[in-house]
């Protein structure tokens, strides 16, 4: 699950719009919904991320539903990310994160990892949202960030899954180091640079 933590998060050369994640705001904004196509991984964690972020200090949507019938897989960041959503969600009093047409291999990492404890797993209580999104999706914007950034991200989207269970403490416990590790050489880097 952690390997995806090594590949260049070079973001340059990507488009400006995500083709993986798009969004729908319903119900006068109370309602967001958001679709995962292909993998849900460390690079459009991102924009998951920042896109939620503002979402929730302009709107405070009530709901926020993930579409994952496209999504393949996701890795330990994607999954951190998505619990950072939902405690968000759950300190303003929302309903929690829900996520739907999740496949049997994505419920198994939920498990895994403490995550199914936090979020509605396959409600069908969603399925009205998810009917009105379809023809009003739009694609995430892609922003732009360092790999100092980046790993920023990486490591603190892994932290938040050691907090929602003592074994993904040992799970991720070289992960965590490699990618402290290797934020210091960069934020070095930025100091010899700057």
């Amino acid at each position: 699950m952690g390997t995806a933590v090594m590949e260049s998060a070079d973001t340059s050369s990507r488009d400006r719009f995500s083709r993986d994640l798009q969004y729908a705001l319903l119900d006068e904004d109370r309602t967001a919904v958001i679709r995962v196509a292909g993998r849900g991984n460390f690079l459009n964690s991102v924009p998951l991320k920042k896109f939620t972020e503002r979402l929730c200090s302009t709107h405070r949507p009530e709901r926020i539903v993930l579409d994952l019938g496209a999504c393949e897989t996701m890795d330990s960041t994607f999954m951190g990310v998505l619990a950072s959503i939902s405690l968000a969600q759950s300190r303003h009093g929302c309903q929690p994160l829900a996520l739907c047409n999740a496949n049997d291999h994505i419920q198994k990492l939920l498990n895994t990892l403490g995550l199914a404890r936090l979020m509605e797993i396959n409600s069908g209580g969603v399925t009205s949202a998810l009917n009105r999104a379809e023809g009003q999706l739009e694609p995430f914007e892609n922003p732009q960030v360092s790999h100092t950034e980046q790993l920023s991200h990486t490591l603190e989207a892994h932290r938040i899954l050691t907090r929602l269970d003592d074994e993904n403490v040992v799970r991720f416990q070289s992960v965590i180091h490699y990618l402290e590790k290797s934020l210091e050489e960069e934020k070095d880097k930025e100091k010899e640079k700057g």
